[in-house]
């Protein structure tokens, strides 16, 4: 018999979690940039946001510069993010790109002409 590791016991209660939610018809919508807080999950009908900070390494400071970079304003681009948010890594940029946080947002803001 094998010895279950810390890491593995926390994954199975995350899992138990997230079947019981699923179970009684709640569901998790994708980080999303302009809606996603950086700490908290916010419900939205009956569906949750996972804020920022649930990005594997990405921790609280980096996870608020993003929520205060976006105050006031509409980011056309992830290099702009990216150049407002240096505390943000291009690991954590690439991992809310696979994570769909940036919708269809251009990676540059760079336009062609021809």
């Amino acid at each position: 018999e094998r010895d279950v590791s810390a890491v593995e016991q926390d994954m199975l209660v995350t899992l138990e979690v997230c079947y019981e939610f699923y179970k009684r018809g709640f569901d998790f919508q994708n980080i999303d940039l302009e809606k996603s807080d950086a700490v908290n999950f916010i419900i939205e009908g009956n569906a949750l946001i996972p804020p920022f900070v649930s990005v594997a390494g990405l921790g609280e400071t980096a996870a608020k510069s993003i929520a205060q970079a976006r105050q006031g304003r509409k980011f056309i681009s992830v290099e702009e993010l990216s150049i407002s948010c240096p505390k943000v890594s291009k690991t954590h940029i690439e991992q809310l790109k696979s994570l769909g946080a940036f919708g269809d947002m251009p990676d540059s803001s760079q336009i062609t002409l021809f």
